[in-house]
């Protein structure tokens, strides 16, 4: 899939696309909630009633990824977890080294979420069912579980499809940098959006396993611990909040610098 940039022509038009872009620019910028249907759509051309809200959180950026890793180590060597190192005994992941010790079959399985709280895993599917229909749930090899589908933000004109998958972390909902579902995107992949942009997105993260991922939310705008936890429903709203952004950078209605902003929008 192309991805096509118009350059920015859009933001001059005077029609009332035009003047609903520059109020969820100005919305993003004053840290509002912004208001969305199930299928992604926050310019309210699908004609769908149901209705979420994107809480205000910011945005995280890519250079807190050194210290997301160091706290997910301490905390996999506090609770007894295996670790993941490479021949040499790295387990930052700095000296490129591409053979791994494994972890035995069987071992990651103990430490999946739904294992302990299948409870939550069903209030997860009926969350989604609810909210986003067009999501299905899939497993990973290693036990992980993620949905699968697409997301429509319709500020540009095209209605641009989003493919993505949100990838549960093993001890999710657990609250980390970038947040405990990773949102990937599949079609148009985010190779394709740097090329098309020609320029990184600051609000990227990179782990091994799952390559380069959206980075959602702030570790402490994660709910954990309280009544209201993190899902994945919330981090999908989040996500629809990145791509909207982006959709609104290449129509010209929000500045590449404050896309960009380390501390978010």
């Amino acid at each position: 899939m192309k991805l096509i940039i118009p350059n920015g022509c859009l933001a001059a038009e005077n029609d009332a696309a035009a003047k609903i872009r520059a109020s969820l620019a100005k919305d993003l910028k004053d840290g509002k909630p912004v208001e969305i249907a199930s299928s992604g759509d926050v310019m309210g051309q699908n004609g769908e009633q149901k209705k979420l809200e994107i809480q205000p959180g910011k945005l995280a950026a890519e250079n807190d990824a050194a210290a997301r890793i160091r706290a997910s180590l301490a905390k996999d060597l506090k609770d007894g977890k295996p670790v993941e190192i490479a021949s040499s005994g790295d387990v930052m992941g700095q000296n490129g080294e591409q053979k791994k010790l494994e972890i035995q079959p069987g071992k990651l399985a103990n430490y999946q979420w739904y294992e302990r709280e299948p409870q939550r895993l069903r209030g997860e599917i009926e969350g989604m069912n609810e909210f986003f229909p067009q999501f299905k749930l899939y497993k990973m090899n290693d036990g992980r579980y993620y949905w699968r589908g697409t997301l429509r933000p319709n500020v540009l004109p095209n209605g641009w499809a989003w493919e993505v998958a949100a990838i549960y972390n093993n001890d999710h909902p657990a609250p980390q940098m970038g947040g405990s579902v990773r949102v990937v995107l599949l079609n148009p992949d985010i190779d394709t959006v740097i090329n098309a942009l020609g320029w990184r997105p600051h609000h990227l993260l990179y782990c091994p396993t799952d390559g380069t991922y959206l980075c959602t939310t702030r570790a402490q705008d994660m709910s954990y611990g309280t009544q209201y936890e993190t899902t994945a429903v919330q981090t999908l709203t989040w996500a629809v909040k990145w791509l909207t952004a982006l959709e609104l950078v290449l129509t010209g209605d929000l500045s590449k610098e404050l896309f960009n902003n380390p501390v978010g929008i």
